[in-house]
């Protein structure tokens, strides 16, 4: 196994510097495509979903499985204020979810297949777009079958894998289990109608503020509102709008985003119809009219006990300690579409036990990471192609 670590990381900080929101990750997507571009036998399919997603395939000379492995290309709304010297160049944007310390693992697995070809077997690393925002899955995998069936690539994978750097476990630890390994999640923008009046007068309109306050209450009541329900199940409010910058009126009409999290889907779909029921109930009351939309919906993921077991092996292989969560974890990533229709696992790496967490300000992928990362894909691999 050879790579250059030094040159990866350096391709991972230079991600950095350029982050992009879902769907809009065409420097980020030219950046790795100029890198692939180098690397040979392969096969490039871009423009997947008319959107920066590409393909890159490699193919051995004997007939065996073949592996997709899936890479995320987008960042996040979250402002960067780190003094470090590749700091996002991108107002308002960075990589605080780690996307671009996951693409540089794809280009050290590239670069060993590069030195060394693959013999058997065939992996397609499919680097996708908008997995922040719940859309990027779906549109991606539909447009990847279409272009299967019209023979533009050959997709017809054995096992589909993913990861994810996880922070608040130790430093390359590998997280993996069998079945729900990551909750399903969705937003609800509720619409709140009444009428407006004049704030002399508020009780001839119908303001929803005292709505929108029961409702807040009602998703902290963890006795009531989530009596039943499994633990991690949540809903959180994300957004209120209301009214204009007028102190002169009383509001009508109000916007109110929460976000849902549940296990699993079945979960999910209970504390969905639970809220849309208290919601009912409240504007009754208070004498609104409401609508409810569901928005950036994830599937939970479900890993199948194949693919985990590849994990597992190459894990032991390598001598990384691995780790069984005993329930799904909290967050979610749209790789659950994959596991819907193949046999899939996807797994976390251990960022650190204190490294600052997912999303937030302080975050920057380890870099220290990236060597076992890659050693762990090429493992599984190796160990997928000649089953």
């Amino acid at each position: 196994m050879k790579f250059d670590i030094q040159e990866i990381i350096k391709i991972r900080r230079r991600l950095h510097q350029y982050p992009e929101y879902a769907w809009d990750e065409t420097i980020t997507s030219d950046i790795l495509l100029e890198y692939f571009r180098n690397k040979f036998p392969i096969k490039l399919t871009t423009n997947i979903a008319d959107s920066p997603s590409f393909a890159v395939q490699f193919r051995g000379v004997v007939t065996g499985k073949k592996v997709m492995i899936r890479c995320e290309l987008d960042a996040l709304p979250i402002k960067e204020d780190m003094k470090i010297p590749h700091r996002s160049l991108h107002k308002g944007l960075s990589h605080k979810c780690g996307h671009d310390g996951h693409m540089a693992v794809m280009c050290g697995l590239a670069d060993i297949f590069h030195d060394k070809p693959l013999i058997k077997g065939e992996v397609m690393i499919v680097f996708q777009s908008a997995e922040e925002t719940g859309e990027g899955a779906a549109h991606v995998l539909d447009d990847i079958k279409d272009c299967s069936d019209a023979g533009i690539i050959d997709f017809n994978p054995d096992y589909i894998f993913a990861m994810h750097n996880l922070p608040g476990y130790p430093l390359g630890q590998i997280i993996v289990k069998e079945g729900g390994f990551a909750s399903a999640s969705e937003g609800m923008i509720i619409k709140l109608k009444g009428a407006s009046s004049h704030a002399a007068e508020p009780e001839k309109g119908r303001n929803p503020a005292l709505a929108i306050a029961d409702i807040i209450r009602t998703l902290h009541d963890t006795e009531g509102f989530y009596n039943d329900l499994p633990p991690g199940c949540k809903a959180v409010v994300i957004d209120i709008n209301m009214g204009e910058e007028d102190f002169g009126i009383s509001p009508g009409d109000a916007v109110l985003m929460v976000t849902l999290r549940a296990p699993s889907d079945d979960d999910i779909t209970v504390l969905r119809e639970r809220l849309r029921g208290e919601i009912k109930k409240l504007t009754k009351e208070y004498g609104l009219k409401y609508t409810t939309k569901r928005t950036e919906i994830f599937p939970s993921i479900v890993n199948h006990p194949q693919a985990v077991k590849i994990v597992k092996e190459a894990a032991k292989a390598l001598k990384l300690s691995i780790i069984k969560p005993s329930v799904p974890l909290l967050f979610s990533d749209d790789f659950g579409h994959f596991g819907r229709d193949y046999k899939c696992c996807y797994f976390g790496i251990g960022a650190g036990v204190d490294h600052p967490p997912l999303h937030h300000p302080d975050y920057d992928f380890p870099d220290e990471i990236i060597e076992n990362s890659v050693g762990l894909f090429y493992k599984m691999i190796q160990i997928a192609v000649n089953e």
